[in-house]
């Protein structure tokens, strides 16, 4: 991309009139049926208040992606066999992701029933000072995702990882893959840390203690969080994470 494609435009024949209006649009498709753009959205996002060439060009490519993958979507679906209300999470994070703040960016994605629940993925509010701090910031912050969820499921009268029987819940499966965050969590071995981080590192270690979750290694490239946190991924990575966050729901659409 040459250089003068990413200075801001001076108001003369943009591709959209109004890159806000089109990204609130996309938007509202990556919160309710299309987890696939969540990343690319949210990094558009950014930059509407004063957008360049670069950022007009990324929400046409947003759009193509969209018109050329339409049959894909969510689904949900009674589990036959096991949990019938099995709930389970992924986490990551991308340590000092944007070059501007360094602010690190965060991916989550609660399943059920063979479906997202929650999803996002958003730059974190502050700067973490290392990349375990990053995991643990996105960590903290699913976990009240998932005492939300839970709360919501409870008032309804669902008892996720309970049988018809009302068997005792299991604690909520939290993917990670991050081996010091797990370690540290669990307790295995201490990190100085300055106080926010160690009310972080509490948290957590209350969630894993009164059962609430479990955190579990998973390698890198079956991280289903991770197309949250970057645009560099792996097409056979982001193919992966879509084909099992998502369904072909329509194949006809893509003919």
């Amino acid at each position: 991309m040459n250089s003068d494609e990413d200075d801001e435009y001076d108001g003369s024949n943009p591709p959209f009139k109004n890159l806000r209006e089109v990204v609130g649009s996309l938007i509202y498709a990556s919160m309710n049926t299309r987890p696939d753009i969540a990343y690319a959205v949210s990094a558009v996002a950014s930059h509407v208040t004063k957008p360049a060439k670069k950022h007009h060009k990324a929400a046409i490519r947003i759009l193509k992606y969209l018109g050329s993958s339409l049959g894909w979507g969510i689904t949900y679906s009674r589990v036959k066999n096991g949990d019938p209300w099995r709930l389970f999470a992924h986490s990551d994070a991308d340590y000092a992701q944007d070059s501007k703040t360094r602010r690190s960016r965060s991916g989550k994605v609660i399943m059920m029933c063979g479906g997202p629940i929650i999803w996002g993925s958003s730059l974190q509010s502050t700067i973490a000072l290392s990349s375990t701090e990053s995991e643990y910031t996105a960590l903290v912050n699913l976990g009240q995702e998932i005492c939300y969820a839970l709360g919501i499921l409870r008032f309804l009268g669902i008892s996720p990882h309970a049988s018809l029987e009302s068997t005792p819940s299991k604690p909520v499966e939290v993917f990670c893959d991050n081996s010091s965050t797990i370690n540290i969590a669990e307790n295995r071995f201490r990190m100085r840390r300055t106080r926010h981080v160690q009310v972080k590192c509490l948290k957590l270690q209350e969630w894993i203690q009164d059962k609430t979750i479990k955190l579990l290694k998973v390698p890198s490239v079956e991280n289903l969080a991770d197309w949250f946190t970057k645009g560099s991924i792996l097409v056979q990575n982001f193919m992966y994470c879509r084909d099992n966050v998502m369904s072909l729901v329509d194949s006809s659409a893509l003919k």
